[in-house]
């Protein structure tokens, strides 16, 4: 059985903000007792992640950074408007209904709104939604539109969650040079300084059902928010590898490139290793249209769970040129098979 061990102290006075890195400025309002909005600001000058994570020619708060948000406010909810101490287990349909684009070196708003609390048996949810402003090319406000939204799920009870077995399977080995092949520009879009956490070792069994990730966060997530003083809640960069493996994942199955879109559940189990090789374990599960989803496992170098992932969509990315690209794909799997065994 895998417990929850993350331990955030939160000894700081009302309002706290200042324990969770992107809450540090934030500003709330409220119309009532049920409703808070938080109003959040990403600024490309100070949260560098950002700009090193670009999807198409845009800087692109990546998913698990959303997630990671959510989670800051949730924490500060439960510690300063519900004030209890349960544990967090996860979050629950989170979905990702549209990106958070912002331009290079500018800033972008964000409303993070209290939708509603759920109670239930030794446990409660938080529902959460993210808002931006719509604006046209003029960058004139047309209204306010919905980007993200999910429930994080606390208790003092955290469920069994064991991973799949892979002695059996006949897999096919793969070692890339990072940077340095054209599979890093069309099939994983943020592998730049800050976001590159592969080790370039991976394989896919011969039914192309599962496949293992090798991945280390090389204690590169202190460069993320300039002078961050707190820490973050979750491992944006590791998360963020297992969710890359899962859309390259998505290349090895049938040559179509995804993005992140949503997941059912998603537990936090364990915390991340700074510096350690770590790997992801990805079972497929189903393709509907221009969705692929799975199951993930991230394990640490002694094989502690520590993120699962319960149904994990990935959606079709538009505007690309897939008869050039899967070309471009195939040579690249055929020049970069190997017969090196790599004992996980």
């Amino acid at each position: 059985m895998y417990r929850n061990h993350l331990n955030h102290p939160e000894s700081s006075p009302f309002p706290g903000f200042d324990m969770y890195p992107h809450l540090k400025d934030c500003t709330t309002r409220s119309n009532n007792k049920k409703s808070i909005a938080f109003n959040i600001v990403i600024d490309a000058r100070q949260h560098l992640y950002v700009n090193d994570h670009i999807i198409g020619d845009m800087p692109t708060v990546p998913a698990s950074m959303i997630m990671e948000i959510f989670l800051e406010v949730a924490f500060w909810i439960r510690k300063h408007y519900l004030k209890n101490d349960f544990a967090l287990i996860g979050l629950e349909n989170l979905s990702m209904k549209r990106p958070l684009k912002i331009a290079f070196h500018l800033i972008l708003e964000i409303e993070i709104v209290l939708c509603k609390v759920h109670p239930g048996n030794n446990s409660y949810k938080i529902e959460l939604e993210m808002i931006t402003k719509r604006t046209n090319n003029s960058g004139m406000i047309l209204g306010r539109c919905l980007n993200a939204s999910c429930c994080i799920a606390f208790s003092n009870q955290f469920p069994e969650i064991k991973y799949p077995g892979i002695e059996n399977l006949n897999f096919n080995y793969y070692h890339f040079v990072p940077n340095k092949d054209i599979y890093s520009e069309h099939f994983l879009p943020n592998l730049k300084t800050l976001f590159h956490s592969k080790t370039g070792r991976c394989a896919l069994d011969e039914k192309k059902s599962t496949m293992i990730g090798e991945y280390n966060c090389r204690n590169l997530e202190k460069g993320y928010i300039r002078n961050m003083e707190s820490s973050f809640i979750i491992s944006p960069m590791g998360y963020d590898a297992c969710i890359q493996y899962l859309a390259f994942f998505g290349w090895l199955k049938d040559g179509v490139a995804r993005l992140p879109f949503d997941c059912k559940k998603l537990f936090v189990c364990n915390m991340q290793p700074p510096e350690k090789n770590c790997k992801v374990i990805i079972k497929y599960r189903e393709s509907k249209g221009e969705d692929l989803s799975a199951d993930f496992w991230g394990l640490d170098e002694k094989n502690r769970i520590i993120v699962y992932a319960n149904e994990f969509t990935v959606r079709k990315k538009p505007n690309l040129d897939y008869k050039t690209v899967v070309q471009d794909f195939e040579a690249i799997m055929k020049k970069r098979m190997t017969t090196e065994f790599i004992d996980w």
